[in-house]
């Protein structure tokens, strides 16, 4: 859970979820093994389920669950001489106890955050580049983000965790990206600006410019 870019002793977000009715913990004991613990009694009692034997070189990793007990669990393996990266999707239909493999799929970039709106629908986000699944990461495609003329990319991750992309409406979805400004006052300033799309992520339009992020955030 440790090793690779994050420093010792820190947990990576979405990889954990302390709560009364449902703990859990995604983990490695020798940087293969990838476990899944957890508590549906107020940490009593544990269960330990094995999500893959060979899950090497982990960077990236985070799990989702949804009202029904089904959840998706995502790592991304990366490679020190390419910048791409390999994303592994496992899903679950009981709160945890077993998981099966959905699909695998190469990114372009490393994976800054992997977010499902539901277990069919989801979004990867590299520093640049949003890609959208809706058939349960069997194919991604990359989605069209239209940014208005005074801001651009770059900085910092166009898209990452905490940050989820959420169903607004039947048919609108928003999210919230990271934009450099290039023009005005406020030039050379990060801001969250809000997204949003009707037509289940293919495309995204702004919407408004949100707070300033500064670049340790």
């Amino acid at each position: 859970m440790t090793t690779g870019e994050i420093p010792m002793g820190y947990w990576m977000d979405k990889t954990y979820t302390v709560s009364k009715d449902f703990s859990w913990f995604i983990y490695s004991e020798n940087e293969k093994d990838l476990f899944f613990l957890a508590s549906k009694d107020n940490g009593k009692t544990w269960q330990k389920a094995l999500v893959s034997e060979n899950a090497q070189r982990m960077r990236y990793r985070k799990a989702q669950f949804f009202a029904d007990g089904s959840g998706i669990l995502a790592y991304s393996s990366a490679s020190p001489e390419v910048s791409s990266e390999g994303l592994i999707l496992f899903q679950t239909n009981d709160h945890g106890q077993s998981w099966s493999q959905m699909n695998s799929t190469t990114i372009g970039q490393p994976v800054q955050n992997v977010s499902f709106v539901n277990p069919t629908l989801g979004f990867v986000s590299t520093r640049e580049k949003l890609y959208y699944t809706n058939n349960s990461g069997s194919s991604f495609k990359e989605a069209v983000v239209t940014i208005p003329e005074e801001y651009q990319t770059g900085g910092l991750d166009l898209f990452q965790s905490p940050n989820e992309v959420t169903q607004v409406s039947t048919n609108q979805l928003e999210a919230k990206f990271y934009l450099l400004k290039m023009k005005g006052i406020d030039q050379g300033k990060m801001f969250a600006c809000l997204y949003r799309s009707s037509d289940n992520g293919e495309t995204w339009q702004f919407a408004e410019q949100l707070s300033q992020v500064m670049p340790n955030e």
